[in-house]
């Protein structure tokens, strides 16, 4: 993830790609918010936030998971008003987007019965009062920053083989997107590149098997990085990765998203 347009121009100027490969990232480039990342409990009421505890409608339940009937663990709370223009993606201008997580089994999102371990809501801004509770990240106030993102060394979107070596060297000089919290841009693919495929399926209610592809335009809504100094950990020193259809997030269809876990 690179903090401007300018810098990863200046990255791919000092790099030995060829310019048609540099165009062609160039040409790939997906705006993003990062979500930077400062520990300690929010300072106040409706601040975006990872781990610790949300804020909530008095008349909102906590989240649960159908099969056990015990809450979901918080995950996030993003401020949409933080992140208006960062994206590409039809977000609200407003209200709060609250993410709910089984952190301690960590569903990894490749069958339908994951689907039950993950919740997102959307609620209006109002009056957000503070749940108590045990949290089970530590909490970390979010600020949110422009930022753009180009596709990572695994993803399909970039045919790079007949310049391995010199995109290998650049790729190792530019910061590492698998330690980024983050909304929109390019997921950083860790393992197979065919998390849009497995969260279209599942989420029509259907088990995935390997060829099946994706209907619809599914984009990354949001994700989430573990832990540098192993506070927190998805699966070996992976991310999380929430993906929805860009329909779907215009038209505030929240039920209809999809958590993918992929680790190193």
């Amino acid at each position: 993830m690179f903090a401007d347009s300018a810098a990863l121009h200046d990255s791919l100027a000092d790099s030995d790609l060829s310019p048609a490969l540099r165009e062609e990232l160039d040409s790939l480039v997906r705006p993003a918010a990062r979500l930077l990342s400062e520990p300690g409990a929010p300072t106040s009421p409706g601040q975006s936030r990872f781990g610790g505890l949300p804020d909530l409608p008095a008349d909102l339940e906590w989240p649960r998971h159908p099969d056990t009937g015990q809450p979901l663990p918080f995950l996030a709370q993003i401020n949409l008003a933080d992140v208006v223009g960062l994206t590409d993606l039809d977000l609200p201008a407003t209200g709060h987007l609250l993410f709910f997580y089984d952190c301690d089994e960590q569903p990894w999102g490749y069958q339908l019965s994951d689907r039950a371990g993950f919740r997102l809501l959307h609620v209006a801004d109002g009056e957000l009062t503070p749940r108590a509770g045990t949290g089970a990240l530590p909490p970390h106030r979010l600020t949110a920053a422009p930022g753009v993102s180009v596709p990572s060394e695994s993803s399909q979107a970039l045919d790079w083989s007949e310049e391995d070596d010199a995109y290998l060297d650049w790729s190792d000089s530019t910061p590492d997107p698998t330690e980024n919290h983050q909304l929109g841009g390019w997921p950083a693919v860790i393992q197979e590149d065919d998390m849009e495929a497995k969260s279209s399926v599942l989420t029509r209610g259907e088990e995935y098997r390997h060829g099946m592809e994706a209907e619809g335009d599914w984009v990354l809504l949001a994700q989430f990085a573990s832990s540098e100094d192993g506070e927190w950990s998805w699966g070996d020193d992976g991310c999380l990765y929430v993906w929805m259809r860009r329909e779907d997030i215009r038209d505030g269809v929240w039920e209809n998203a999809h958590l993918i876990l992929q680790c190193f």
